[in-house]
C-alpha cells in the first residue's frame, strides 16, 4: 500500500513538472501600439549616472508588463530600476521601466533594443516585440589591464601600423603623380552647354496643405485625410500598423513621430480631437 502511494506521488510530481514550464510560457494577449527605448543623456563620462527608459502602450488595462527583457548592458553598471503601469488618457495602459545606469567603459556604446514577449491580439500568435536600439558616447580614459607582454605587443602593433601608413602614402603619391602626368596630356574638356534646370517638386507640399487645413479645422475627418497622405508618403501598406512601420524603419524618425501625433487625433475620443490636434501642431509645422 505504501509502495502504491509512493508511485502515485511520483507520477503527480512528474505531471506537475511537465505542466509548470507550459504555464511559465503563457503570455498575455496584448494590442501593442508603441514599444520604444531612449536615454536621457547621449554623452556621459565614466561613472556618471543616466537613465534608460523603456515605454510601451497597450490597448488593454494591465497592472504590470510581464515578459519584458532588458537589452545587453555590457559596459554599464545597473544601479536599480523602476517599473510602473498606469491608465492612459486615450485608453489602455502606458507602461514605463526606468533603469539607472553608470558607464564603466569609454567609447561609443550601442545598446540593442529591449524585447517584449506577448500574444499579438491582432493574429493570436506568440510574438516577440523589439524596441528601437539607442547609443551613448562615454568619455574618459580607456582602461588597459595589466599584461607583462603589453608593451612589446603594443610596440609591434605600432610598427605594423606605421609601416602600413608609410606604404599607403607612397602608393597614393605614386597614383597622384601618374594621374597628373596623364591629365596634362588630355585635351581640354568641352564647355558644357548651359541648360535650364527645374528643381524637383516638393513631395511635402500636399502634406503641409493638409496639415494647415487640420489646424484651421481640427476635425477627425481632416486628421484621417492627413494620416492617409502621411502613410502614403512613407510607403505604408494597408495592413501595417505604426509599430510595423517602426519595426522596418519606414520613413524618418520625424515622419514617424508626426504620424503618431496625427493618429492620436484621428482615433481619440470625440471630446479630445481638438486638444489632440493642438498637441500634434509642433510636428505638423516641421
Amino acid at each position: 500500500m505504501a509502495r502504491r502511494a509512493f508511485v502515485a506521488a511520483w507520477l503527480l510530481a512528474v505531471v506537475a513538472a511537465s505542466i509548470a514550464p507550459a504555464r511559465a510560457q503563457t503570455y498575455a494577449t496584448l494590442h501593442v501600439r508603441r514599444f520604444t527605448m531612449s536615454v536621457d543623456r547621449a554623452t556621459v563620462a565614466i561613472g556618471d549616472q543616466f537613465h534608460l527608459t523603456i515605454s510601451a502602450h497597450v490597448d488593454e488595462k494591465i497592472a504590470q508588463l510581464d515578459n519584458l527583457t532588458l537589452p545587453d548592458l555590457t559596459g554599464f553598471d545597473s544601479l536599480g530600476d523602476e517599473r510602473r503601469c498606469f491608465a492612459a488618457a486615450s485608453g489602455g495602459s502606458d507602461c514605463v521601466e526606468t533603469v539607472t545606469l553608470s558607464a564603466t567603459i569609454a567609447g561609443p556604446r550601442a545598446i540593442r533594443g529591449a524585447t517584449l514577449d506577448a500574444v499579438d491580439a491582432r493574429n493570436g500568435k506568440p510574438t516577440r516585440f523589439t524596441s528601437d536600439g539607442t547609443s551613448v558616447y562615454v568619455t574618459g580614459p580607456i582602461a588597459i589591464g595589466f599584461d607583462p607582454l603589453g608593451g612589446a605587443f603594443a610596440g609591434m602593433i605600432f610598427g605594423i601600423v606605421r609601416a602600413a601608413t608609410i606604404f599607403t602614402l607612397v602608393v597614393v603619391a605614386a597614383i597622384a603623380l601618374v594621374w597628373a602626368f596623364y591629365a596634362r596630356r588630355r585635351p581640354a574638356p568641352a564647355v558644357p552647354v548651359a541648360t535650364s534646370y527645374a528643381p524637383p517638386p516638393d513631395p511635402y507640399v500636399r502634406l503641409r496643405e493638409l496639415g494647415a487645413v487640420l489646424l484651421r479645422e481640427p476635425t477627425r475627418a481632416n486628421a484621417l485625410r492627413l494620416r492617409a497622405a502621411m502613410r502614403e508618403a512613407i510607403g505604408a501598406r494597408e495592413d501595417e500598423t505604426l509599430d510595423d512601420l517602426v519595426g522596418r524603419n519606414a520613413g524618418t524618425t520625424g515622419e514617424r513621430n508626426a504620424l503618431r501625433a496625427v493618429e492620436r487625433a484621428a482615433f481619440c475620443e470625440d471630446a479630445r480631437v481638438e486638444s489632440a490636434v493642438s498637441e500634434a501642431e509642433p510636428f505638423l509645422l516641421r
